[in-house]
Order: C-alpha cells, then structure tokens, then sequence
C-alpha cells in the first residue's frame, strides 16, 4: 500500500470533545498518522459520512447513552450495510444498556480500555481493512500484543516493541528495520512466560518506504517451526485476546 491508497480513509469519532467523558482519542489517533473528523452529533455524523470517499472506520465513544449509540447507528446504518464504513467501540467497557444497544446495531468491533497504541492502532486498521475488503480475513488470526522486545539479527541485538503477532508470525516495531531474509531471534512475551522464536525477516516498513502508512516502522518476522508445547500456549493466547477484541 503506497500513500495514496490511504488517502481517501477516515476515522469518525462519535464523541462530543468537550464532554467529561471524551475519551481523547482525536489526539492520538492523529499521531498514529490517521485522519479523524469529529462528530459531536448525528446532523454531523451525516455529512462526514456524505463526504467519505475512501473506506471509513466510525469509533463509537461507549460512555455515549444507549440511546444515542442506537441513534448513531441508526443513522450510519445504510453506510455499514453497503460496507462505506465499519463502527468500532471505543472506551470503558459498556454497560448492559450501551452493550445492548451495540448489539442491535450489528457492532462486533471493541477497543476498550486500558487501550495502548498497538491495541488502537490495529483495531482502527482492521475496521478499515473489513470496509475495503468486506469482511474478507486473513488466512490466519493476529491480534494487537504491545511489550518491549530485543531481537537478535546479524550478530547485534536491537530493541524493538512487539506490535503484533500469530502462530506463524510477528511484527516488530523498530526504527532502524533489518533487510528482509535476515535471520532474526528473540523472546516472545506470553501470559505462561516467554517462547525463544527463531524466523525471517520477510518484509519491512521503513522510512522513505512505507508500504503501510498507518503500521508502525518495523519489520514483519515468519517464524521457524515452533514446538507443538509453544504452538499450543501461541494459540491460547490469540484466542483469548481475540475474545478481548470483540463485545
């Protein structure tokens, strides 16, 4: 994906920015390189739907009332039903009423918190992806996993921050990425401890290069055949963060 494959994606974020429960998400989320536009209330939240020309992802704040998320959706309801646009919920885990209210308007998607960059980050790409691609998924599940790593790669040891991963693969963060074939090992951090992970590098997201504007700079690892013992626990644990992911 080169720039202008981006160009045209946004970021709605249902929220007044002025209420004591905005969750501030504007701000970040412009770090991380997206393009947001607020929508304080439906007559808004319409004419930024009107003006999408490229897939949309639409953040529902879940401290909004329940019967303001049944409104939101109602209004973005042809536009999620024709795949212009994919809702996420963002926030504190909602309540029975809001949960309720999320249901019936079809939305799946959560980012709840405590929410770090990597858990926004991708969650907010994977409504774009479900936009652009119409559900289509990945030949296999990788979830949001942030915690600082050091890798091994041509006799040095390099730091970098885990962003995500799967059985089969991982994506490292780092700014100064290796050249894709490199050898590269490192721990990967589990809940039952760590997994020793040997792979390569098979393809990169480097500065004056990005083929993911909206992905960390870093580089993409496919691992060695794992033993059956670490396969099991890598499965256990994308099950259970994938369960975290959704309402």
């Amino acid at each position: 994906m080169n720039r202008n494959d981006s160009a045209g994606d946004r970021v709605i974020l249902r929220e007044d920015p002025l209420a004591p429960s905005a969750t501030g998400l504007a701000g970040r989320l412009k770090r991380l390189g997206f393009c947001i536009a607020l929508a304080a209330e439906e007559g808004e939240l319409c004419r930024q739907l009107d003006r999408g020309q490229g897939p949309q992802a639409l953040l529902l704040n879940t401290a909004l009332s329940a019967g303001e998320i049944a409104a939101t959706l109602k209004f973005a309801g042809d536009a999620i039903r024709k795949g212009r646009v994919t809702p996420l919920a963002v926030g504190a885990t909602p309540g029975l009423a809001a949960r309720e209210a999320l249901a019936r308007g079809s939305l799946t998607l959560a980012a709840l918190d405590p929410l770090d960059d990597a858990t926004l980050r991708f969650q907010v790409n994977r409504a774009f992806l479900t936009t652009r691609e119409a559900g289509q998924a990945r030949r296999e599940v990788r979830v949001p996993w942030e915690a600082p790593v050091a890798f091994l790669s041509e006799g040095r040891e390099r730091r970098a921050a885990l962003y995500n991963f799967s059985r089969h693969g991982a994506f490292l963060e780092t700014v100064r990425p290796v050249q894709p074939g490199s050898a590269v090992e490192f721990s990967l951090p589990l809940p039952l401890g760590t997994s020793r992970i040997r792979g390569e590098v098979v393809h990169t997201n480097a500065p004056g290069n990005l083929r993911r504007p909206r992905a960390p700079v870093g580089i993409g690892v496919r691992f060695e055949p794992l033993p059956e013992a670490d396969l099991a626990e890598l499965d256990a644990a994308v099950a259970n963060r994938c369960a975290a992911l959704l309402l």
